[in-house]
């Protein structure tokens, strides 16, 4: 069924003109400035497990004075003979088990053929960002029937700051979204056709999206809703196909559930942001922020929001009503694509918010996490413009929507030129390595001393910090000595150990001085320098 009809009265070809233009700017803030944006902790992560390596290895080379100076990290960012695929599937299992395997797998293949620089490497969620354009047209078919509703979200997904910065970024999100609409279409055919081979397919689709990452599990709970929904709660041979290829989905999962639940320690560990307590209000302030940025980003940090000016909140007074509307709207208007959207946005907010309400912690506010949620309230405004600016409405009305849908897409057009010539966004999370890189550059002979669990760190620095400077790398204990060479020592990021730390550096007649403390996260220790007595 078709929820509006087609209006001769509309420029449709008009419409193709302006959708091509979108696309190519899209396109364009896709791959530009790949290689100059700082290149982030999470992002070394990602090379460290294509390349096959672990940070127990880098520990064990520096221990062992197999690496002196910062350039031979480099090393572990790169991929060789020594190590195959077994090596990026070890590496993720035993040191990041939250993030299944399908995309380093892909990265991995790629950059065997395209080499490991930094453009390199995140070409490829570049590219599996165009993916996204084929996937939510077909997803809006399926949910409305109407070419118009496709492009339309098209529009708005190529422009989108939040999509453009992650088809930017070295990690498996942007791929994520094209396997969450693509899972969702698939369904949604399945339904409509139901034939095996239509839910072995959506089988097949899940089942790549739970590899992609497990946050998936809120999308196929979603989908059981809906179905359960359509099929008035009753075992229909429907609901039979659906149950089959969600087990088959849910089994070939499997390996890698074991995996993680085996691991559960080492993800408590990665992740220790998780459970750190914030406010109602900051949780509310936060996902504001976060759905506002899918059409307007003014670079807030909605985690930790320091140097915030006041003119960046005022998206959200404007935009939050529209998306609220925007939702209502299709539920009245076509109640059973709506309902599919609303599941789409609700379990996946729900089931991420309502522990940090009840148990505090910070889940919700990882912008990545909400992916479903921002797909299902695009496709919400895609409906809402699609049918105001063909609906039967006065010609005056008519162009207000029009107008209004220009607006729209021209503040995520400013918002996408304005993050593309940045050397950091909030989707680092302020990253502080360019000013600690400068700081440590303009040193003359520096040494960058680093705590166990600052391996990461230190490698994210090695792309910025003049490769001949060397490091060290200790294990916090009382019998720590302070190494003599070196003209100027730093401490990176001694979070965990400084307070134990400065009586040991201090015995000497030594001082310990924060000198940069720029970066919003507490959990960032700061750069801290070490000051000599015949230096003072």
């Amino acid at each position: 069924m078709t929820y509006f009809p087609r209006n001769k009265n509309f420029n449709f070809q008009g419409l193709r003109v302006l959708a091509i233009t979108i696309l190519v700017i899209g396109v364009f803030f896709r791959f530009t400035n790949l290689d100059t944006k700082v290149y982030s902790y999470d992002e070394t992560f990602t090379s460290l497990r294509i390349s096959g390596h672990t940070t127990k290895e880098i520990l064990a080379a520096v221990n062992n004075k197999e690496i002196s100076i910062l350039g031979d990290l480099q090393k572990y960012q790169r991929i060789s003979s020594e190590k195959d695929v077994s090596g990026t599937i070890q590496g993720l299992a035993e040191e990041e088990p939250q993030h299944p395997p399908l995309y380093f797998l892909l990265l991995r293949l790629w950059a065997q053929i395209f080499g490991t620089s930094v453009a390199a490497i995140r070409s490829l969620s570049a590219v599996i960002g165009l993916l996204i354009f084929p996937a939510i047209y077909w997803l809006s078919l399926e949910l409305f029937e109407s070419s118009f509703v496709g492009w339309i979200s098209i529009l708005l997904v190529a422009i989108s700051p939040f999509h453009v910065l992650y088809a930017q970024e070295a990690r498996e999100y942007s791929l994520w979204a094209v396997t969450i609409l693509l899972s969702s279409a698939l369904f949604l055919r399945a339904i409509r056709k139901n034939t095996k081979l239509n839910w072995l397919m959506y089988a097949a689709g899940l089942a790549a999206s739970l590899y992609t990452f497990p946050f998936t599990i809120f999308v196929a709970i979603g989908h059981g809703v809906y179905l359960a929904f359509v099929e008035r709660f009753r075992l229909t041979k429907k609901t039979i196909y659906y149950l089959i290829a969600s087990l088959l989905s849910f089994v070939s999962f499997l390996p890698w559930l074991f995996v993680m639940v085996s691991n559960l320690s080492q993800i408590e560990e990665t992740t220790p942001w998780a459970d750190e307590k914030v406010g109602l209000k900051t949780l509310i302030q936060g996902l504001s922020f976060a759905f506002s940025s899918v059409f307007y980003d003014t670079n807030i940090n909605w985690q930790y929001p320091c140097n915030t000016q006041w003119w960046q909140y005022l998206p959200i007074f404007l935009l939050l009503p529209l998306m609220g509307f925007s939702i209502y709207f299709v539920l009245r208007r076509a109640p059973k694509s709506g309902i599919f959207i609303l599941l789409l946005i609700g379990v996946t907010t729900i089931a991420l918010a309502l522990p940090d309400i009840l148990f505090g912690g910070r889940r919700s506010l990882m912008a990545r996490y909400l992916i479903p949620s921002y797909l299902g309230v695009e496709l919400a405004v895609a409906y809402l413009f699609a049918s105001q600016t063909t609906s039967s409405l006065k010609p005056q009305k008519k162009r207000l929507w029009q107008c209004s849908l220009a607006a729209l897409l021209s503040v995520g057009v400013i918002s996408c030129s304005v993050s593309s010539q940045a050397e950091n966004w909030w989707n680092k999370y302020d990253d502080p390595i360019p000013q600690v890189a400068r700081i440590i550059n303009n040193a003359k002979n520096p040494l960058l001393v680093g705590e166990s669990n600052s391996v990461g760190t230190l490698v994210a620095l090695s792309y910025r910090v003049k490769p001949e400077s060397k490091i060290a790398v200790f294990t916090p204990s009382s019998t720590f000595k302070l190494p003599n060479e070196g003209s100027d020592i730093f401490l990176i990021n001694p979070i965990f150990t400084l307070k134990s730390l400065k009586p040991v550096i201090e015995r000497n007649g030594n001082t310990v001085k924060q000198i940069d403390s720029s970066w919003c996260i507490p959990m960032w220790g700061g750069l801290w320098k070490v000051e000599k007595p015949n230096n003072l």
